[in-house]
């Protein structure tokens, strides 16, 4: 079995090029992430640790810690003078091509904390594309009117969620 399967929606746009660069880093880092033959009980920064080699060549920002200085803050809102007044935390995004990434595992995936990072991403900004990846857990679905068509990836233990905004 190809490990992660996946699929690109909408189903009438092409898959940009750095989805596969994605999948890639996922499929390299399959031997510690899966949960194929053993449920591993790993939480989202287990998950992200082994990816983040992959990731940081590849341009991406990775969270590398629980401090305020390792973590990725992303501008939502903005108050006087310009300054960010709401700002979300997600664990990479790359700059240039405007990519969030949210991984979720353990108590974060069964808690459908999914679903809430899909909106969060949705109002990041400078996000032009989103990144879910969950653990022991079905894919969120494509939803028809939502603010971002997905793009779904699909694994027996890993599912990666790719989004593509509308703005």
């Amino acid at each position: 079995m190809t490990y992660p399967m996946w699929s690109y929606f909408p189903r009438n746009g092409r898959p940009p090029a750095w989805a596969s660069s994605f999948v890639e880093v996922v499929k390299s880092a399959e031997g510690k992430i899966s949960t194929i033959e053993h449920k591993t009980g790993l939480v989202s920064d287990a998950v992200l640790s082994p990816l983040s080699p992959g990731l940081v060549p590849l341009s991406y920002a990775v969270e590398s810690g629980k401090t305020k200085q390792a973590k990725i803050h992303r501008p939502v809102l903005f108050g006087e003078n310009g300054t960010p007044s709401v700002n979300y935390e997600i664990d990479a995004f790359h700059d240039e091509l405007g990519i969030a990434v949210e991984v979720e595992a353990g108590r974060g995936a069964a808690g459908n904390a999914d679903y809430r990072d899909i909106v969060r991403t949705s109002l990041i900004l400078d996000a032009r594309y989103g990144r879910l990846q969950t653990h022991d857990q079905p894919p969120p679905q494509p939803c028809a009117d939502s603010h971002l068509p997905m793009a779904i990836i699909p694994g027996p233990s890993c599912h990666i969620c790719l989004m593509r905004s509308r703005k």
